[in-house]
């Protein structure tokens, strides 16, 4: 199995304090933590990071790149250069690989991205700060390393595919509120964010309308991330069948998409 690091998507900015009181402590910030993009196919980009550190001893650093990948929460997944079909990772040129910074100290890294020709629809990497040897052990004697990242999001110009579907809308009844749990799918090429709510139907009667706060959740293509919302309106909710409608709009597709789910409020 691939070995791979599990980053958080938006923060990326890791701070581990060492377990045992007697080492010092790890602190690096990286800025900013998400750089997004837009490229024409065959051009180059220079980006620039700052990293600093904020711990109390001098430390050695290594940057690495790798393919982005997320799991179902939208937490980042580094992988292996060239195992995602939407790799951006072997484009990228640093202007130097390891360095030292002294405590409070802060370097710039500039970043030369080459993308080819032919290119469409979205690439995607994350460059990693790690630290070199073991910056100490915890208290039951495991070494630790540091890492800590930036994500790369690019979006071409010209043809794109932004399309998206439900794969799954469900609904739960929990301490007398209903609670809606959905994954979405990015089917397209390239990344985007969305809106969302839900309509509560009560026969034909629209009773009532949930906000679902999809707009912060980036989904790459290929990936499924799950979002979830609350109908907490005790004033509308009498006992009875209804039926929720999940309307999603990903902007630059041109409609909506759909999904239903079927509940009932006993008495």
């Amino acid at each position: 199995m691939s070995k791979f690091y599990i980053l958080i998507l938006y923060s990326l900015l890791m701070r581990i304090a060492v377990a045992s009181a007697s080492l010092s402590t790890f602190n690096i910030v990286v800025s900013p933590p998400r750089f997004d993009l837009r490229m024409q196919p065959g051009s180059r980009e220079r980006i620039t990071l700052n990293v600093r550190n904020d711990g109390t001893s001098v430390i050695e650093l290594e940057l690495k790149q790798f393919d982005l990948g997320m799991d179902i929460k939208g937490n980042s997944i580094a992988l292996p250069v060239g195992q995602s079909d939407y790799s951006c990772g072997d484009w990228l040129k640093f202007s130097e690989m390891r360095f030292e910074l002294k405590p409070d100290e802060m370097r710039q890294v500039t970043i030369d991205i080459h993308a080819p020709y032919g290119i469409s629809g979205g690439r995607y990497a994350i460059i990693l700060f790690e630290t070199i040897g073991d910056i100490g052990k915890t208290n039951d004697g495991l070494l630790l390393k540091g890492r800590v990242g930036s994500l790369v999001l690019i979006d071409f110009y010209g043809r794109r595919r932004l399309e998206g579907e439900i794969s799954s809308f469900k609904s739960e009844i929990q301490d007398d509120n209903v609670w809606f749990f959905m994954i979405l799918k990015n089917t397209g090429d390239t990344h985007f964010r969305m809106s969302g709510s839900i309509i509560i139907k009560n026969g034909d009667r629209i009773v009532d309308r949930v906000q679902v706060d999809v707009s912060s959740g980036t989904i790459i293509p290929g990936y499924e991330r799950e979002f979830n919302a609350i109908w907490a309106n005790s004033r509308k909710m009498i006992p009875g069948e209804y039926m929720a409608e999940l309307r999603v709009l990903i902007p630059g597709m041109g409609r909506y998409i759909r999904k239903e789910t079927a509940f009932t409020i006993h008495k």
